[in-house]
């Protein structure tokens, strides 16, 4: 049964604290100088702040993910639309290019698309370098 405190602190209550618990209570005491009941007060706030925290997270974490979600969903879209473009228009400058060279006779059409199609990959296994000025 908890009984009133006469500093207005709220209700006291009688705990045991098990051997370890207890030394490590008196370690701080020594410590920082407080009494007892000061520790325990303020690692008891300071454990239920944790315990609001955890469960607060719980609940808001899902919440700003689906948030964030949903605001760059507009955005992963468009840049997938941009490089859907992007490939066919690099496609058909390809195929566009491949033909002409056909056409004209002057050179073997599939060792041109090996050589470039080798150069490519390598050029896009660069890494690309932002601060050049180009």
């Amino acid at each position: 049964m908890p009984r009133k405190n006469e500093y207005g602190l709220g209700e006291s209550y009688k705990i045991r604290f098990e051997k370890d618990q207890e030394a490590q209570i008196h370690s701080i005491m020594a410590l920082t100088g407080e009494a007892k009941a000061d520790v325990v007060r303020r690692l008891l706030s300071k454990g239920i702040e944790m315990e609001m925290t955890e469960n607060a997270l719980g609940y808001v974490l899902p919440q700003v993910r689906r948030a964030v979600s949903e605001s760059l969903k507009p955005f992963e879209n468009r840049a997938a639309a941009l490089m859907a473009k992007s490939t066919i228009s690099s496609a058909t400058t390809m195929y566009t290019l491949l033909e002409y060279l056909g056409q004209t006779g002057k050179v073997e059409v599939k060792d041109v698309h090996k050589q470039a199609r080798k150069k490519a990959v390598a050029y896009t296994r660069t890494p690309v370098d932002l601060g050049e000025d180009q």
